[in-house]
């Protein structure tokens, strides 16, 4: 396969390897002859050279070193005669140096010690001999390993708190960096944490955690890697909270049979074991009960209560640091509801009246009354609740027609109401007469009149007085109508009566429940004659004129008589009598005064059927 013919001839000892045509990369080099038998081997080398140009087996191919650590570019060629390798760094030819270059033996391997970073450059190799050359070049990068300072320190704590980690990143290339809790990317990290990296000639960059919570406990790491390795550096965060109670259990009414929770949420690290009591009796998940929690919320739930289930919740909480506990109330209790059917009340005006019902409850529950309409419950009404006994009573000590009516109460407790309506019934009294009108009433002239009745019925009545059909209207200084204090005496006077106004008088007596009407009383109207104005003396001469006269009131009217010696004066005695009787206007006129039939005491005489 190699293009070799190999010829032996044991028996004499003769062995031949004839290469009919040479190949510089199949052939050229060293080579063995080894011989072998059961008792040993033997073997010789011999070397083939083949004169030709210089080849590179393999070109020279870029390095990547750490700083500090020594770069080696090696080739391996062929050529004969042997070729001169000639080492440079750009256009400057290199040459060994003790401390940082160095070549082998051979000089097929150039050896870079304790690279640093200005050695970082394109190196080249020429290899020459009589028959030609070959050039290659590679480039010598210098790497650094990605340091971290300063490294992240565990730290404490309080939960709401702030936290930032800064750290410097530095390495060859400049490397990639990740910031992971508990070995998860925070790639897509909640709203309250933010990452900060500033690239330049390093890297800064910054955690920082705002508003700590609970969840946010555990194992942040910065891990950084570049093509010289990866390094990280991790910080355990503990996140610190007191026991406390954020949201409490409150106190509930609750309907018997109904289902109610308790939830509580607690505040503590490390997360704390928490206990239900009822009663100070240990409450477990089973039946009706159930106790769960869902991170910091605790939740009681039971699927319905019972009676027996009314008392105080109680929570403990205990993380071994803290200890803390907080209780509510649980009421069960029942909705309002009425005992028995309450009755209707009907009395007569003036009575006394109770309105009453009877309620349970629990707890018994506050009972308050009001009327149907709206209005707000009239003076003098009595609340007679007995709210422990659930007893709802309404005292009327005196019934009066704006009492009647329906009336409602309300039984109201923590977990509903009722509401009942009772009625009033209020019956009236039609009025009656006591004292009716006088039959007749002779009353005089220019006097007062009055005219009484006295009745009784409730409500109280009112009274009217008409003549005929005409109604007397009270009028300042004419007609008076009055009430007596005890509300059974009505009057109605007229001040100054005249003649005019004698006739039939009657009275009506009316209230709600009914009217009555008086007899009939007849008002006549007289008066004995009076002087209004006298007539007076007089002195005069002999034969002349003398005039008397006067006003007289009366009724009917008075016939009037001048009187001398007992006897009428007449026309015979020559005088004149003159009388406007409608008036009241009476005169004597005597044209010519005698001495002997006229002269002495004249008497003015007037009279009528009254006096």
């Amino acid at each position: 396969k190699e293009g070799v013919e190999i010829q032996a001839q044991a028996d004499k000892g003769l062995y031949t390897l004839r290469i009919p045509q040479v190949d510089t990369t199949k052939h050229m080099g060293t080579i063995i002859c080894r011989a072998e038998n059961a008792i040993g081997t033997t073997e010789h080398s011999l070397q083939l050279n083949v004169t030709t140009a210089p080849t590179l087996k393999t070109q020279l191919k870029d390095l990547e070193v750490l700083r500090g650590q020594d770069a080696i570019f090696s080739i391996d060629i062929q050529g004969y005669p042997i070729p001169e390798i000639i080492w440079s760094r750009a256009d400057k030819v290199l040459e060994e140096q003790n401390e940082t270059i160095a070549f082998s033996d051979d000089r097929k391997q150039l050896i870079i010690r304790n690279v640093q970073i200005e050695n970082e450059d394109e190196y080249n190799v020429r290899i020459v001999n009589e028959f030609g050359e070959v050039t290659s070049k590679a480039k010598l990068n210098v790497l650094e390993l990605p340091e971290i300072q300063p490294l992240l320190e565990d730290k404490n704590i309080q939960i709401r708190q702030q936290i930032e980690y800064s750290t410097t990143i530095t390495g060859r290339p400049l490397p990639e960096i990740q910031w992971l809790k508990n070995q998860k990317p925070l790639n897509a990290s909640p709203p309250h944490i933010n990452i900060e990296t500033i690239e330049e000639d390093v890297i800064k960059t910054t955690l920082r955690i705002d508003n700590i919570q609970s969840d946010d406990d555990g194992t942040y790491t910065i891990r950084v890697k570049n093509r010289a390795g990866q390094k990280e550096s991790s910080s355990k965060l503990n996140i610190l909270a007191k026991l406390t109670f954020i949201k409490k259990i409150q106190d509930e009414n609750v309907i018997q049979g109904q289902p109610i929770s308790f939830q509580c949420q607690i505040e503590a690290i490390p997360k704390p074991k928490i206990t239900f009591y009822l009663n100070d009796q240990e409450l477990k998940s089973g039946g009706k009960i159930k106790i769960e929690s869902k991170g910091d919320l605790n939740t009681l739930s039971f699927s319905k209560v019972d009676l027996i289930d009314s008392g105080i919740i109680k929570v403990i909480a205990d993380n071994g640091l803290d200890k803390e506990e907080i209780s509510a109330k649980l009421n069960v209790c029942l909705k309002p509801t009425l005992v028995g059917k309450p009755t209707d009340a009907q009395v007569s005006i003036g009575q006394p009246a109770r309105l009453q019902c009877a309620f349970t409850g629990l707890p018994m529950p506050e009972l308050k009354w009001s009327r149907a309409d709206g209005q707000p419950l009239n003076e003098g009404i009595e609340i007679a609740n007995d709210e422990n006994q659930g007893i709802a009573a309404l005292v009327f000590n005196t019934t009066t027609m704006a009492d009647k009516g329906a009336y409602l109460v309300k039984a109201t407790n923590l977990v509903g109401s009722v509401e009942q309506k009772v009625n009033l019934d209020i019956k009236e009294i039609k009025p009656t007469i006591i004292r009716d009108l006088e039959a007749a009433i002779n009353a005089t002239k220019g006097e007062p009149m009055t005219l009484t009745i006295e009745a009784t019925g409730n409500p109280k009545p009112t009274v009217r007085f008409f003549r005929g059909t005409d109604e007397l209207v009270a009028s300042e200084g004419q007609i008076e109508l009055k009430e007596s204090e005890d509300g059974q005496t009505f009057t109605a006077t007229i001040l100054s009566i005249q003649p005019n106004q004698q006739g039939d008088y009657t009275a009506t007596v009316q209230n709600t429940g009914g009217m009555a009407k008086s007899k009939k009383c007849k008002v006549t109207v007289t008066k004995t004659p009076t002087f209004i104005r006298k007539p007076q003396d007089l002195t005069i001469a002999d034969k002349s004129e003398a005039v008397f006269d006067c006003e007289i009131d009366a009724y009917p009217n008075a016939k009037v008589s001048w009187i001398r010696d007992g006897k009428p004066l007449t026309t015979k005695e020559g005088v004149e009598i003159q009388a406007q009787a409608d008036k009241g206007l009476y005169t004597l006129r005597i044209p010519q005064v005698d001495t002997t039939k006229h002269m002495g005491t004249i008497i003015c005489r007037a009279e009528n059927a009254i006096g």
